[in-house]
């Protein structure tokens, strides 16, 4: 007959998520201000006047385009509302 093993730890499953979901949630918030933050140096590149007119163009170009991207990301990553109203009520 065999021992169970008792020296395994016995993680609660939903614990577990929750914690895999706070890891994912504090990764992607540091990635979107890492985002924002090239676009914003970018646009700030482009407005110097000791750069080259050629790279100003391109810097403001890039840094327009990634700070339109972070704005599209935001809208379509928030939820309309957070509270009770955002849970569905047909289960």
């Amino acid at each position: 007959m065999t021992q169970p093993n008792v020296s395994q730890p016995n993680v609660c499953p939903r614990l577990f998520w929750r914690l895999v979901f706070a890891q994912m949630l504090v990764l992607s918030a540091f990635l979107y201000i890492s985002l924002i933050s090239l676009g914003v140096y970018l646009l700030m590149l482009g407005f110097d006047a000791e750069q080259a007119q050629p790279q100003q163009w391109v810097a403001l170009a890039g840094g327009g385009f990634i700070l339109l991207v972070s704005l599209w990301l935001i809208e379509v990553t928030m939820p309309w509302c957070i509270g009770p109203a955002a849970i569905d009520s047909e289960r």
